[in-house]
């Protein structure tokens, strides 16, 4: 056996040997087979991993790692060397001997089955090496960065940017914003913010592969352009490019480079809309989180991709614009001279924050130390800047891209035509939009409509902007001189427009008006008389608003021959029009408000072209004849509204047939489609209701004593009505409302003295309605029953409805309120809000008594609205002389606040014959009068219009919180007491005190047209004969308190000088007066409004009666200059302490009035008030002299019509 083993064992080994040599020929077929299935089991790894690989290197600088790129290259390989294998094997197979299993030659089929097994062990040990490729092993490795950046730019100095750079870096990290936009008027820095973030990239860690800056021009062809730049930073090759056939072709290849990177695209100075798709820009489908950020001065301006995140760049605010004029002026310069620093603020308010300005007048006087270089360069900015070195050649043209831009002259010249209004001037819209009609830029259908498009132009382009109220525009002041330079023709023709606030017509400015082609005048320092007749052939517009004119010479229109815009407004002694104003037959605008015209020439009958009629506030034009409205063929504006301030009863009502006619008459012009109107009789809105015409044309609409007017009726065709005003209509009970009427419009409605009027249910659904004013309406009990209603109303105040218990059922209602005012209403005992609606709120006024008596049915919504309430303590009118005096608030010291709500507000009553006080001092009595409306509040309590029950006279009550001991309370109580005992027609009447538990209530007469504060907030100042005028009156009441009643007032100032629709002026507000022994006694307590103190009270010394004069003289030079002679530094509007302002009272020189804008008389007279020295001043008899107070007798000033008729008043009612 043991010699058997060897023998088994090669036998063995000789079998193993030979039967894997038979199996390579035996088992071709099935080994064949095996291979086939390995591999398409392989080539479906391949396919995978390369997907896989694919999707990865879609990502940024991800790139196939060696080893991944040779398996799949040897998986490839491997795929042809088998096919090659299995196609042999096939054919060897097809190779056997007929009916039989062997093949014909065994030396070849057992190399091919042989080669077939190694094939399968490699294609297995293939399958096993990609086998970790298919799960988590990474296939890609990520290749070092190859920025394309730009070079770092070099940037001016700048202040202000660096939160706007965080906040867009931030945009930049944020993966789903893809485009970023800055926008802003040209100059204001939206370039320089693109340059530091262009910077940015340089200094932060980021992965982007490409930053790439285009600027782009403007050019026909700016998308080639652009594009060759972005190809410049891809670097495509020259070969490539030129080959391209158009920019389509570029964008393709462009796009072909960009969709594996992750860039930026900065695109600089956007001035049309186009698609980005075009530059070969895809961001739709970008996995990159690529960007685009670009500039642009339109806020229209977008491209097919909106724009996620656009950032204004605005103008610098005037401690940031004062930093940088000075950073770039230098210091070392302004150090040369004190009075430097000065005219640099004086530069910055110019300049209106806008970057490039300053820096542009900056650097021109970077290098200047002479002080009358500083004040020419000032008086060049005000008047020709384009003189200045880079205005005229560098500012103005880069804004002037933006007027470019707008691509449609009439665009352009309604822009270039807002110069001629003065700087900072808050131009109506709707006024302009008439001017702009009457200049002839605006001819379509739709007149009103193609204006407003093209304020919504101008504003998108930042040349106009927008006040707070979206009813004005006006312009900065850099892009108005840009615009008065481009009206000019670029400077060359400094006369072609006449722009002047406050001036004089004299014969040197006539002779420039030869030359022009629009004039404006806004106001007059003195009384203006013209006394030739310029010829004036280029003329087409002029603008004499406020200018004190009273008359034309003789043949004074006949020399102007393109004449088409007359605006006289607010002449008011201007009683009537030359006789051959008919000559003017190119006239196609005439604006006569607030003029005295009594009657219109018939040669008006000649302007057959006029196109806009505006006569409102003309009260002593009763009636227009129908016969010469019907001549003005081309009318589309026509305006008459009567004026609140009107007493009533002097107005001649005409007969409801006339009225009728009248209207007929406008309804038979063809082109008319703008009307304003007053309508004192019932059936003239029955004739608006039946013409298709005067319905549509109806924008303003005014009722006045329309006893016969029961129901108001609005269809659909009203859905043009912006201003509705009902006023005494005793008759009125109820609005009706067509289907499908929506009053789409109306933004303001004011209802006052409709005792039967119900609910205010059809205006609900007013979705423009933002103002809503109703007083005394006894018989309302709801403002609406709607439980969804009012939802574009901001402002609402109710005054005087006793009746009154609900506003609304449902917080659903005032969806955008603002602000509430509720006054004299009792049974009001709950507000229609929820937490959301209260917390939407910003104003809740109203009385604290009533306040304390709402009832709440939630206290988180009591809470919110307590945050918002604002307390006006006029419950103080009703307190008994037994009752408890509930809290009230504080004032601040020296102001005066009348119509608190801002609002627009109904009429308030004329004073009636003033009593006698012996008549009316013992009927006095809280428990007598009613109260109307608050018309005051100021530091020592509040005012308000009262009613006597018995007598019906009107008269002011104010009321008086002390906090002084019993004792001094007392005492006041009996000065003022004694004080009722003289009378003098300069000091308002004192007729009645109390005394209640710490209140002081004083009844005194009602002066019915505010104060001089109230009145400076309408005229912005008063003209030196009417300020003669004022002062008289005022001198006169000091004489009395000083003289006869040894009393120091201690307190004068515009707020407590009260006016009345008499023209009479009189001095109130005693509770700061000191009485005196004798007129050359002093006090020495510290009291009285700090902003006019003279320098011995702010020092704390004792003082006299001259303190008075000091004060009047301050408060003259305030109305003469429209501002307060103590200006804070810099822009700030206020004084950041008050220690700041009695320190320049007390260390700087004097103000005084300035000798080029006032008569030397009016210097002088300021002069005499304002001495430092108390004993150098002036008394009150002594003033009384003086030439100025003289100056103007000969002229006949009318103050009664002045305060009437200057502005609306702010006293409401």
């Amino acid at each position: 056996m043991d010699c058997l083993s060897p023998i088994l064992d090669i036998g063995t080994r000789l079998w193993d040997c030979s039967s894997k040599h038979v199996a390579y020929i035996h088992d071709l077929e099935e080994n064949l087979q095996k291979l086939r299935t390995e591999m398409e089991v392989l080539n479906c790894r391949r396919h995978d991993v390369w997907c896989r690989v694919e999707a990865t290197e879609q990502q940024p600088r991800m790139r196939r790692s060696e080893e991944v790129d040779g398996w799949l290259e040897s998986a490839k390989t491997m795929d042809n060397e088998v096919n090659e294998i299995i196609q042999e094997g096939d054919q060897e197979l097809q190779n056997k001997c007929v009916g039989s299993c062997c093949p014909k030659n065994l030396k070849s089929s057992y190399k091919i089955g042989k080669r077939i097994i190694k094939k399968i062990n490699s294609v297995e040990d293939l399958l096993k090496k990609g086998e970790p490729y298919c799960s988590d092993t990474a296939v890609a490795v990520k290749l070092p960065r190859k920025r394309l950046l730009i070079p770092e730019w070099p940037v001016e100095n700048t202040v202000g940017q660096d939160s706007k750079l965080e906040r867009v870096w931030r945009c930049i990290e944020d993966e789903t914003i893809r485009i970023i936009r800055f926008c802003g008027v040209g100059g204001v820095g939206k370039t320089t913010l693109l340059k530091k973030v262009s910077n940015e990239f340089h200094r932060r860690s980021h992965d982007f592969d490409a930053v790439i800056w285009a600027m782009m021009p403007r050019q026909e062809n700016y998308i080639e352009k652009v594009q060759e730049v972005i190809r410049k930073k891809l670097e495509i090759p020259d070969s490539i490019w030129d080959q391209c056939s158009g920019e389509d072709e570029k964008g393709a290849h462009i796009f072909s480079v960009l969709k594996s990177k992750k860039f930026v695209l900065l695109l600089d100075n956007v001035w049309e809309q186009f698609n980005l798709l075009t530059l070969g820009i895809h961001l739709r489908n970008d996995q990159n989180q690529s960007k685009v950020i670009y500039t642009a001065r339109s806020l229209g301006l977008s491209f097919d991709v909106e724009a996620q995140v656009t950032i204004e760049v605005e103008r610098l605010p005037p401690e940031q614009a004062l930093s940088l004029f000075r950073t770039t002026v230098g210091e070392s310069i302004l150090s040369t001279h004190p009075e430097l620093s000065d005219l640099a603020n004086t530069f910055v308010r110019r300049c209106g924050g806008l970057p490039l300005a300053l820096l542009t007048v900056a650097g021109a006087m970077a290098s200047r130390k002479n002080l009358r270089e500083w004040r020419h360069t000032v008086e060049l900015l005000d008047t020709h800047p384009s003189e200045i070195a880079g205005m005229g050649g560098y500012v103005f043209p880069l804004l002037k891209f933006s007027y470019d831009n707008l691509n449609e002259a009439t665009a352009q010249n309604c822009f270039l035509y807002c110069s001629i209004f003065p700087e900072a001037y808050n131009i109506p819209i709707d006024e302009l939009i008439d001017l702009w009609i009457g200049e002839g830029f605006l001819d379509g259908a739709d007149p009103c409509g193609q204006g407003e498009f093209i304020v919504g132009t101008l504003r998108l382009a930042y040349l106009l902007e927008s006040d707070e109220s979206k009813q004005c525009v006006r312009m900065h002041d850099v892009v108005r001189h840009m615009a008065l330079w481009l009206a000019r023709d670029q400077g060359k023709n400094k006369n072609k427009v006449l722009v002047a606030k406050s001036g004089r017509i004299t014969d040197q400015e006539l002779t420039k008006w030869e030359e022009a082609t629009w004039i404006s005048l806004f106001g007059s320092s003195s009384r203006e008389k013209i006394d030739y007749s310029p010829s004036c052939h280029y003329l087409s517009t002029l603008l004499l608003r406020d200018a004190q004119l009273e008359s034309f010479p003789s043949g004074f229109f006949d020399s102007m021959p393109a004449l088409k815009v007359l605006d006289l407004s607010g002449n008011r002694g201007l009683v009537e029009l030359p006789s051959n104003i008919g000559n003017a037959k190119t006239l196609q605008y005439l604006n006569l408000s607030l003029t005295s015209i009594a009657k219109l020439p018939t040669g008006l009958r000649n302007l057959r072209n006029l196109r806009c009629l505006l006569l409102d506030y003309t009260v002593n034009l009763k009636w227009i004849p129908k016969e010469l409205i019907s001549n003005f063929l081309c009318l589309q504006v026509y305006s008459k509204i009567n004026g609140v301030t009107e007493d009533f009863r002097s107005v001649d009502v005409p007969p409801s047939a006339d009225e009728i006619a009248f209207l007929e008459v406008l309804e038979c012009l063809g082109d008319i489609n703008k009307i304003g109107i007053t309508l004192f009789c019932a059936p003239s809105f029955e004739k608006i209701l039946e013409s298709c015409t005067l319905r549509s044309c109806i924008r303003k609409l005014t009722f006045k004593e329309c006893t016969g007017l029961i129901s108001l009726y609005f269809t659909e065709e009203l859905s043009n009505l912006e201003r509705l005003e009902i006023f005494h209509c005793s008759s009125l009970k109820e609005f009706k409302v067509s289907e499908g009427c929506k009053l789409g419009s109306l933004s303001k409605v004011y209802i006052g003295v409709c005792p039967l009027l119900l609910n205010l249910n059809v205006l609900a659904y007013a979705r423009n309605l933002e103002i809503l004013t109703i007083l005394d309406c006894e018989s309302l009990k709801e403002v609406t029953s709607e439980t969804m209603a009012f939802p574009g109303l901001k402002t609402i105040s109710l005054t005087h409805l006793k009746n009154l218990k609900s506003i609304c059922p449902s917080p659903s209602c005032f969806p955008s309120l603002l602000e509430i005012e509720v006054s004299k209403c009792p049974s009001l005992r709950q507000l229609p809000f929820d937490v959301e609606s209260a917390d939407f709120l910003q104003k809740i006024r109203g009385e604290t008594e009533w306040w304390d008596g709402l009832v709440w049915d939630d206290e988180a919504v009591k809470d919110a609205c307590l945050l918002k309430f604002i307390s006006t303590p006029f419950e103080l009118l009703q307190i008994k002389k037994d009752d408890a005096v509930p809290k009230t608030s504080s004032f601040k010291d020296g102001v005066h606040i009348v119509n608190q709500t801002k609002a627009e507000t109904p009429p308030h009553p004329k004073p009636s014959p003033k009593p006698s006080k012996t008549d009316i001092d013992d009927q006095l009595n809280l428990e007598d009068i009613e109260a109307i409306k608050v018309i005051g509040r100021g530091s020592a309590g509040v005012v308000q219009l009262v009613r006597h029950k018995l007598t019906g006279h009107f008269f002011a009550l104010k009321t008086i919180v002390m906090n002084t001991d019993e004792a001094v309370r007392r005492q006041i109580v009996n000065e003022l007491k004694a004080n009722q005992s003289s009378h003098c027609p300069y000091i308002v009447n004192c007729y009645q005190s109390f005394y209640n538990h710490g209140v002081i209530s004083i009844i005194l007469e009602y002066m019915d047209s505010g104060s001089l504060a109230d009145f400076l907030k309408k005229v912005t100042f008063i003209p030196e004969p009417y300020l003669a005028a004022i002062c008289k009156q005022v001198l006169k009441g000091l004489m009395y308190l000083h003289l006869e009643a040894n009393i120091i007032h201690r307190d004068i100032k515009p707020s407590n000088l009260l006016i009345n629709h008499k023209g009479e002026v009189k001095i109130t507000d005693f509770h700061m007066s000191a009485g005196l022994e004798s007129p050359s006694e002093r006090a020495n307590s510290f009291v009285g409004t700090y902003n006019y103190m003279s320098p011995e009270r702010i020092m704390g010394g004792s003082y006299g009666i001259e303190v008075d004069i000091w004060s009047l003289g301050l408060v003259l030079l305030e109305c003469a200059t429209g501002k307060f002679p103590y200006s804070p530094p810099g822009e700030r509007e206020e004084w950041d302490n008050l220690f700041e302002l009695m320190e320049e009272i007390v260390d700087q020189p004097p103000p005084c009035a300035p000798s080029d804008q006032f008569s030397p008389e009016f210097c002088s007279f300021i002069s005499a008030c304002l001495r430092k020295d108390p004993n150098e001043r002036k008394s009150a008899h002594e003033l009384l002299v003086l030439p100025f107070l003289n100056l103007y007798d000969d002229l006949d000033v009318d103050l009664s019509s002045y305060f009437n008729y200057a502005g609306l008043p702010l006293g409401t009612f």
